[in-house]
């Protein structure tokens, strides 16, 4: 029950060497007869440190026959992987994970006396998976289930045999040389087991640093709340100013309008206020007075003609 209940503490908790230590085997191998095992290190010390870095070993390399068999099925590998892991809001239970990997493998098959192929092969790439808490132990160890896939190119060198059923060995047939791949290969399957040793479940273990520590969780609303009042004050200042340019275009372009059309000082101003109203009526006066002095001039100087 213990297992199957997430853990809604929001506490931060500091992570012992054992809390930070698992080990872990996969048990799709084991039906293939082929032994391993591996171990995970929590790269950090608290219960929201969600990297890690693990380890596997994996071999079943030329068993013990009393003859040359016509069926070989040999295989090694070693590999290094990191790991990021998170917890989906709407299921708490689960816990997936994403990384990196690189494995380096050496392998021997032969299915039938003439197709027989062995070789070496490098496969960085992806990986991914979910896990499960299965059981939890009355002194703080649990078990865990690791359900994954991995994936990546490989740069591969192999060659060629058969089975010589008279003198009762393998001879190469053709030799290859180290190349790429074309197409990505599926490079592990994983249906394991996780043994975690101290006193923290996978439950309590690779939560958000936001549901576990109070002081964090504050500064950070705090910082968005900050960030949002800005962007607020920002949109509203911007509005504005943008309004009270709009408006002074509008009037602008109303008094310009109503000078170049009407040549008397009656001009009628619509939706303009009283202080706008009083500016454009001194404007438009002052036009007709620069535009009335030179034919009062000319008017004169006719009259001074005539006398």
């Amino acid at each position: 029950m213990k297992a199957q209940t997430p853990e809604l503490r929001r506490e931060v908790d500091t992570l012992s060497f054992r809390d930070r230590l698992a080990f872990r085997t996969n048990l799709f191998y084991w039906v293939l007869a082929s032994p391993n095992i591996g171990m995970e290190w929590n790269l950090g010390g608290k219960n929201w440190s969600r990297w890690t870095v693990g380890a596997d070993y994996m071999n079943k390399w030329r068993t013990h026959h009393s003859f040359t068999p016509g069926i070989v099925f040999n295989h090694s590998a070693a590999r290094l992987e990191v790991r990021n892991y998170w917890r989906p809001v709407k299921h708490p239970k689960w816990t997936l994970y994403r990384g990196l990997f690189v494995q380096y493998s050496t392998f021997s098959y032969l299915f039938g006396s003439r197709h027989g192929i062995q070789g070496k092969a490098m496969v960085p790439g992806l990986t991914g998976g979910f896990q499960r808490s299965l059981y939890v132990y009355p002194n703080g160890n649990s078990i865990d289930f690791d359900l994954g896939l991995s994936v990546g190119a490989c740069y591969v060198q192999k060659d060629r045999y058969h089975h010589d059923t008279e003198s009762d060995c393998y001879p190469v047939d053709e030799r290859g040389s180290w190349h790429w791949l074309k197409y990505p290969v599926l490079a592990d399957v994983r249906a394991g087991i996780i043994f975690r040793m101290g006193r923290h479940t996978l439950p309590e273990l690779y939560r958000r640093r936001y549901d576990v520590d109070l002081a964090y969780a504050e500064a950070k609303d705090s910082i968005n709340l900050l960030r949002k009042n800005r962007r607020f004050e920002r949109h509203y200042r911007d509005s504005v100013y943008r309004q009270i340019f709009d408006d002074f275009e509008h009037y602008y372009d109303s008094i310009s309008h109503a000078m170049t059309a009407a040549p008397s000082t009656g001009v009628t101003f619509v939706g303009m206020s009283e202080p706008l109203k009083a500016v454009s009526k001194k404007s438009v006066k002052a036009e007709h007075k620069v535009a009335e002095k030179p034919e009062g001039k000319a008017r004169n100087k006719k009259k001074e003609e005539e006398r």
